[in-house]
């Protein structure tokens, strides 16, 4: 109460508590505000100051685990600047706070059982949160902000319509082209200086000759490789999704050098993978990285299928002939003449005999 005097409580995890502590809970979760934001304010906090910070805010043991164990905390605010105001200028201003507390085992808003469990084991509660305030947000002229007060980051909503403009997806195809094609062309390079390094070395035990590391050339592609994923990282805002999209490149790049070897599979596959690949691409930009990394998973494993159908229907019965023509002249090769007995009578003229 000191702290907010002017909060308001809207919390659907203390409604299971009996009637007569819910004026005590009411003020120990106004006071959790004010941990929300006084945890965060400097990032140079140890682990030391925080126990005490919560020894000091909390007489509840129940309360104190609730809130250690909590990982989605957000705020939301139309004005940005609310949202980096400390708990002192917010009371010293009388900016009005509302928190609400959701339980995920009681609230019917994350649906059935199955879907808990996906949002729990596999989702998690970030994307779900976002959407329900973005629900909020679309009533509003000015979209607001959001803080996720775990992590410190900001988010920003955008009208819908400006996501479903076509330049939307025009810059995401231009943006996956130039991502894979300079993943490409850098991976391409290393292996041909690590296959030119492979001969010099074989040639030196071969000849005893003196044999030069490309020291330049390698730590030339492992800067770019490592620029690249750090531009990569800050358009999808995630390090392992860069880390992802470059290793999938890169399994596709070499699957289309050692695998295609037909007309049809080097024409259509590498459409195929373009089309799949984009898919992942357009959907992070109209959904500003909405369960990105389910896209991406997705978008994977269209890609592997499509490996294994073009390999399965183009190239394994290539091989297959392949390897029949093999056997064929193995066994002409192989297989040895039979002797023969019978004479040809056209060919051996009859023997006479003469008596005189």
């Amino acid at each position: 109460e000191n702290s907010y005097p002017n909060m308001s409580i809207s919390s659907s995890l203390l409604s299971s508590i009996d009637d007569s502590g819910k004026s005590i809970i009411k003020n120990e979760a106004k006071q959790n505000a004010k941990l929300i934001d006084n945890n965060y304010l400097s990032e140079s906090q140890d682990n030391h100051d925080n126990e005490s910070l919560f020894d000091s805010l909390f007489n509840f043991d129940w309360l104190k685990q609730l809130l250690i164990e909590e990982h989605y905390i957000l705020e939301y605010s139309i004005e940005y600047g609310f949202l980096r105001l400390s708990p002192e200028t917010r009371q010293r201003l009388n900016i009005e706070v509302l928190l609400v507390t959701l339980d995920v085992t009681n609230n019917t808003c994350f649906g059935n059982g199955l879907s808990r469990f996906m949002l729990d084991q596999f989702l998690g509660y970030q994307e779900i949160l976002m959407s329900s305030i973005k629900q909020l947000a679309e009533k509003e002229t000015h979209k607001g902000y959001v803080r996720n007060v775990m992590t410190n980051d900001h988010f920003r909503f955008v009208s819908t319509w400006q996501n479903r403009r076509l330049w939307t997806y025009l810059v995401a195809l231009c943006i996956m082209i130039v991502f894979t094609v300079s993943i490409s062309m850098l991976l391409r390079y290393s292996h041909f200086q690590i296959f030119l390094f492979i001969i010099d070395l074989l040639r030196m035990i071969e000849h005893n000759t003196s044999i030069v590391f490309p020291a330049a050339p390698l730590l030339t592609v492992i800067l770019a490789l490592i620029g690249m994923e750090a531009i990569m990282s800050e358009f999808f805002s995630d390090a392992s999704t860069a880390f992802y999209i470059i290793l999938i490149v890169w399994i596709s790049d070499q699957y289309d050098s050692i695998c295609c070897h037909t007309p049809i599979s080097k024409r259509h596959w590498v459409r195929f993978f373009y089309i799949y690949h984009f898919a992942f691409y357009a959907y992070h930009a109209r959904y500003n990285g909405q369960y990105s990394g389910l896209a991406l998973t997705t978008s994977c494993c269209f890609i592997v299928h499509s490996m294994f159908y073009f390999f399965h229907h183009f190239e394994l019965p290539v091989i297959e002939a392949q390897l029949v023509h093999v056997f064929v002249d193995q066994n002409i090769i192989t297989q040895t003449p039979l002797p023969t007995t019978e004479r040809n009578e056209e060919e051996t003229p009859p023997l006479t005999t003469t008596t005189t």
